[in-house]
């Protein structure tokens, strides 16, 4: 991600340590390379899946951390000197973040997986035991808004919403599924090669209304 200033943001994860200028980082980063090359700053955060920029220069990433059986999902958000503003977390029996994107109102939207419950904010919602797909929004200041567990055996990768156009507020999620066929809205989608132990995907995409 490049900023009005021409700096450039990167993420990525360095498992035996990585140097930038006089920074060094090991494990998931962010870090800012100023418009005059040289490093300006890297921030260590938990794991990252996905990341994005909003037009003041802040920094939104989302991943999870904890170990194999049990994920927590995270946004953190840091301004453009890499200080972290706040960091929001859903978590259940694993919930990870694989993409995320910003509303126009700086609401940030995070699409993911999720397997058993799921906490929502003050509820507890049942996910597939075995992969879901979740949607979360939080505000500006990390606040959680609502989320939504599809309930339909897909894994989601990607998320984009419609800031401007004729769906203004719709959200748009892509991912695979690999059960015979699945179910969204009135659709129903079936599978070419269903397998369920993933080894044969199909892709699907979805759109949601602005509430999930």
């Amino acid at each position: 991600a490049v900023d009005k200033a021409g700096n450039t943001y990167s993420a990525g994860y360095a498992s035996n340590g990585a140097v930038f200028g006089t920074h060094k980082a090991t494990g998931s980063f962010v870090a800012k390379h100023g418009s005059t090359g040289n490093w300006a700053w890297v921030k260590t955060v938990d794991t990252i899946n996905d990341f994005a920029m909003d037009s003041s220069g802040n920094i939104y990433v989302t991943g999870s951390f904890g170990h194999y059986k049990s994920h927590t999902l995270h946004v953190t958000k840091l301004d453009s000197t890499g200080t972290v503003l706040w960091k929001s977390t859903v978590s259940g029996g694993s919930v990870e973040g694989m993409s995320l994107a910003l509303d126009a109102t700086g609401g940030v939207l995070v699409t993911g997986s999720a397997k058993d419950n799921v906490k929502l904010g003050t509820q507890t919602v049942p996910a597939n035991p075995s992969r879901d797909c979740l949607v979360v929004k939080f505000d500006d200041k990390g606040a959680f808004k609502w989320g939504n567990v599809l309930n339909r055996k897909v894994v989601c990768r990607a998320i984009n919403l419609d800031n401007k156009g004729t769906n203004k507020g719709a959200i748009y999620l892509s991912g695979i599924f690999s059960e015979a066929s699945v179910t969204l809205g009135t659709d129903t989608l079936t599978n070419t090669t269903p397998n369920p132990n993933l080894t044969h995907n199909d892709v699907f995409l979805t759109r949601l209304d602005s509430t999930g």
